[in-house]
Formats: C-alpha cells, sequence, structure tokens
C-alpha cells in the first residue's frame, strides 16, 4: 500500500511537471514545494525532479516535429542556413552543459532551500514585471524584433544560452529565463518562445540522462517505477496542453505569471 501510494504521488507530481514546465513559473520549485506538502520523498540525488522533465520535452518534440524534421533535412543537405542555425543552437546549450557539469553538485544542493526557491520566484517574477513594462514603454523595439526563427544572431542565441544558465538555480524557470532572455535581446515574443523550446530538446535530455546515468547505482525499483509513471504523466499531461500554453505564451504578457510567481513565492516564504 505504501508503494502504491508513492506512484500515486509520483503520478501527481507528473501532471504538476506537464503544466508547469512550459510556463514562466518553474517547474522545478513547484515538484519541491509540492512535493514536500504531500510528503513525496525524492529519489537519492533528486534524480526524480529533473528526469520527468523528459516526460515533458516529449511533447515539445511532437509539437516542433516539423521544425525538428525541417532541421535535420536542411543539416543532412548541408545547407548553410541550416548547419548555421544548428551552430547558434549548439552555442545556446553549450554553456548549460558546461557549468552543469562543474557545479551540478552544488546546484543540487540549493533543491533543498526553499528560501532560496521562494526568493528567486519572487525576483523572477519583479523580473518579468520590469521586462514587460519595458516593452510595453519602448515601442521601438518591436521593429528589431526577428520574423524568422532561422535569422537569429550568435550574439541572440548566446544571451539566450545564459539565460539558460541561470535558470539552473531553483526557483528561477528555464522557460522563462530563455524567453525573457531572448526578448531582452532583441527576439519577438513568439520566436524567442519558440526558440527556447527548440534548445530545451538537447539540453533538459541531456541533463535527464547524464543525472540518471550518474545515480543509477543508488535508486531502488520503487525510484525506477516512480521516475516512469512521473514521466509518464508529465507526458500526457503535457501533450494536451502544450499547443495551448505555447498559443498563450507567444501572444500575451508574462505579467499574470509574475503575478503568479511573487504570490507563491510569499507563500513558501511563510510556510517553509
Amino acid at each position: 500500500m505504501d508503494q502504491f501510494l508513492v506512484l500515486i504521488k509520483a503520478c501527481f507530481l507528473g501532471i504538476v511537471e506537464g503544466l508547469t514546465e512550459f510556463i514562466p513559473v518553474s517547474s522545478t520549485a513547484h515538484l519541491i514545494f509540492i512535493g514536500k506538502l504531500i510528503n513525496f520523498n525524492s529519489c537519492n540525488g533528486m534524480v526524480f525532479e529533473v528526469f520527468i522533465q523528459v516526460g515533458a520535452i516529449f511533447s515539445a518534440i511532437f509539437l516542433f516535429r516539423y521544425y525538428i524534421f525541417d532541421i535535420l533535412l536542411g543539416v543532412l543537405r548541408l545547407d548553410v542556413r541550416y548547419l548555421l542555425f544548428l551552430a547558434k543552437v549548439i552555442f545556446s546549450v553549450m554553456p548549460s552543459i558546461i557549468v552543469g557539469a562543474i557545479f551540478i553538485r552544488y546546484i543540487k544542493k540549493l533543491f533543498l532551500c526553499p528560501s532560496l526557491i521562494a526568493i528567486s520566484l519572487i525576483i523572477g517574477g519583479l523580473i518579468i514585471i520590469a521586462v514587460e513594462n519595458r516593452r510595453n514603454i519602448n515601442s521601438k523595439e518591436k521593429s528589431c524584433c526577428y520574423s524568422d526563427l532561422y535569422n537569429i544572431s550568435i550574439k541572440q542565441s548566446l544571451c539566450v544560452g545564459f539565460a539558460q544558465c541561470i535558470s539552473m538555480i531553483p526557483g528561477v524557470s528555464r522557460f522563462g529565463a530563455t524567453v525573457i532572455g531572448g526578448m531582452l535581446s532583441g527576439l519577438s515574443r513568439s520566436i524567442a518562445t519558440r526558440y527556447s523550446f527548440i534548445i530545451a530538446i538537447p539540453t533538459m535530455l541531456g541533463a535527464s540522462l547524464y543525472d540518471l546515468w550518474f545515480n543509477i547505482n543508488n535508486l531502488s525499483y520503487i525510484d525506477f517505477s516512480s521516475i516512469f509513471i512521473g514521466s509518464i504523466s508529465a507526458f500526457i499531461s503535457a501533450f494536451f496542453l502544450v499547443k495551448y500554453i505555447v498559443r498563450f505564451v507567444e501572444t500575451n504578457s508574462y505579467i499574470v505569471f509574475a503575478l503568479y510567481r511573487i504570490m507563491v513565492g510569499i507563500l513558501i516564504l511563510f510556510i517553509c
């Protein structure tokens, strides 16, 4: 009965992951906070919180399959345009790979600090409000936004990549950081959103597989079962919602998410 309850909790947290991964509210913060509320004992090394993101990312792979096939076919044809875009994706992913490989043990320790997560949520919310207000005031900014995903510059890809590094701090939100980073570099909200999804695929798959491999000897049967159930439920919940979420975040202000982040951050400070 205890093991069955653990799997039920893992399934519930997977749904939470699928609902929060692709909006700027930090899925990791929600997994940690809600996991604590329902008394979910995470796997050794917090592998569960990292790996179930794979379920959500597979829904993004399905949604952006035409982009992915287009890029792969272009690279196989040695089309310069696609080769350059692939290079930009690598530029965006490499900073987080380097930082993650060096500081992964220290980053994992931050998962156990509720006050840091709460502060990250609040500060992130305030930054989103500031960026949104700046874009509303500076209407000229729209003229420098790129309309073509493949035309982003190397400088912009690096800006998004460094923003993704900051998102390793729990509570920041990978999706939020990369989209805001892209918008600050001059990308339109729509292109920044789509580019965030594209670079999420190698980043999250690589991080999850590396983390699982590194901790595989310390995981029990129930740990593997929890990870599997959580990943499946994350995929299902994200699969049915990701199209609508993308449509919303591409065309609407993030102010509502910023206010939500601030409220959740304050709540965590009071409860934890």
